[in-house]
């Protein structure tokens, strides 16, 4: 007889699926503990972290190195970044993310065997959901600089940022001999007996000397030759530029290299009380403020301002020199190269009459050459004084002819100045005559106003007094014009 098949399952194998089951989920409800719980750990890791942070950071921001009562709120380097006294707790509401975990902070500060420096270390620990110890460690070393020097910072350094070839702020003249003390040395004349020693960073004039020997031109000077020279300590300001002459029918601005006329530099002080609300103004630079051209006034509160010419002249010569660099596997060699130099317009164009202007032995000069340039070199040393906390000057710069005549026929000249919007600030340089109502004092003006830093390029050309001053010539743009990258603007300044 055949027996039926079973069909279905048995008690049994239903009790083994549902364990199977149970465990199945048991484990994922042991997961997901787990889970909640190193999350939970995680996040009070980082609120420790934090406070820790929080806590570091306190201590850097110390006021003063000593204890000063006078400071409200004030942490001592000295006397506060030092041993907690006992572990604080912070609670849970005082963390970004409040939670039921309170924390327990400990402060350890030891001197560093490094002067002058902490080595911190700060420790947070808390209990987590399943009781066990979890802490955070955070680690540093604080330096005891007095938080003043941090002010520092934000000060502007003085002087340009741009230096000259030889490393020098710009306002240093090119031709001065650098002593290698951070200082050089400047004769306006070198036949003179005057010099002026400069600050090599910010181009102040710190220096005046009176006695210098006569017969030194200002490359042979050395601070041997200083220290018996008469040098008083001064602050100064320089004011200085090249007096040029083209007096054909058609003036040159661009190369005027006629032979230059004898001529001295007279600083004019501001002496007027300017009209009501014009004072510090552009409206103080009118010529009506000013005296005439045949007075020169030094306003009571300033010390009178000294001023050199010379008569120069440009040479261009060959020296030795031993210079080599590596480029491609190829060793290339320099012995010799060209220096330009500027010389009294006197000075034989010789090896010997050059050498002491260029401090190079007579037998190292050769192929010397006159480029033709022609002009009056002047410097001004002005002594500013104290105008609103700064100290400045507000003066105007005037040509003083030896031997022939400012006026406005062909027998006499006119005088000119190079004057532009040079930095392209917006400043547009309105002329009515001699008066000039809008422009910065380093591009010319006609009167300098609240001048307290030193200008060098505050050129002049003299021309015939029937001429008109020359403007700058066209622009080259995409090749149709002259080849005219030199801003050769130019104004009246005196005409008689």
């Amino acid at each position: 007889m055949k027996h039926k098949r079973s069909r279905g399952i048995s008690i049994l194998e239903a009790l083994i699926t549902l364990v199977v089951a149970a465990l199945g989920l048991l484990s994922f409800v042991v997961m997901q503990s787990r889970l909640r719980a190193n999350s939970d750990v995680s996040k009070q890791r980082s609120e420790a972290v934090r406070i820790a942070q929080e806590n570091m950071e306190n201590l850097r921001a110390f006021g003063t190195l000593a204890s000063d009562g006078t400071v409200a709120n004030n942490l001592a380097y000295n006397t506060g970044v030092v041993d907690a006294a006992a572990a604080k707790t912070v609670l849970a509401s005082a963390v970004s993310t409040a939670t039921n975990t309170a924390y327990t902070l400990t402060q350890s500060v030891t001197t560093s065997a490094q002067a002058g420096m902490k080595d911190i270390r700060i420790t947070v620990a808390w209990k987590d959901r399943n009781n066990v110890d979890q802490q955070a460690v955070l680690r540093s070393v604080i330096n005891g600089n007095d938080p003043r020097f941090a002010a520092a910072l934000s000060i502007p350094p003085s002087g340009s940022p741009i230096k000259d070839p030889l490393g020098r702020d710009l306002r240093v003249p090119i031709p001065a001999k650098d002593l290698g003390d951070g200082t050089s040395v400047f004769k306006p004349d070198a036949s003179g007996a005057l010099a002026f020693v400069f600050n090599n960073d910010t181009g102040a004039i710190t220096s005046k000397c009176t006695a210098v020997s006569t017969s030194l031109a200002t490359a042979q000077l050395g601070t041997a030759d200083l220290a018996s020279a008469g040098c008083t300590s001064v602050n100064g300001l320089l004011l200085s530029g090249h007096v040029r002459f083209s007096v054909g029918s058609t003036p040159d601005a661009g190369s005027p290299n006629d032979a230059p006329q004898a001529l001295s530099m007279r600083i004019d002080l501001d002496a007027t009380t300017p009209a009501t609300g014009t004072v510090g103004t552009t409206a103080q630079l009118a010529a009506a403020a000013w005296p005439t051209a045949a007075q020169a006034v030094v306003t009571t509160g300033y010390t009178a301002p000294d001023c050199g010419t010379q008569q120069s002249k440009t040479v261009r010569f060959a020296t030795p020199v031993n210079w080599s660099q590596t480029n491609n596997n190829t060793v290339q060699t320099v012995t010799s190269t060209f220096i330009t130099a500027v010389v009294p317009v006197a000075t034989a164009l010789t090896a010997a009459g050059v050498a002491p202007h260029v401090n190079l032995p007579a037998a190292s000069i050769t192929g010397l050459s006159d480029l033709g340039e022609r002009f009056v070199a002047y410097t001004c040393v002005i002594y500013p004084r104290d105008m609103g906390g700064v100290m400045a000057w507000t003066g105007r710069s005037m040509l003083v002819p030896a031997g022939w005549t400012v006026g406005s026929t062909a027998a006499t000249f006119k005088v000119c100045r190079y004057s532009e919007d040079y930095n392209l600030n917006g400043y547009v340089w309105i002329t009515s005559g001699t008066t000039v109502t809008a422009i910065d004092n380093a591009e010319h003006p006609y009167a300098y106003l609240k001048a307290n830093i030193g200008l060098n390029n505050q050129n002049f050309l003299v021309i015939k007094g029937n001429n008109a001053c020359p403007t700058d010539g066209a622009t080259e743009v995409n090749g149709t014009g002259g080849e005219n990258y030199t801003n050769e603007t130019t104004v009246s300044h005196q005409i008689g």
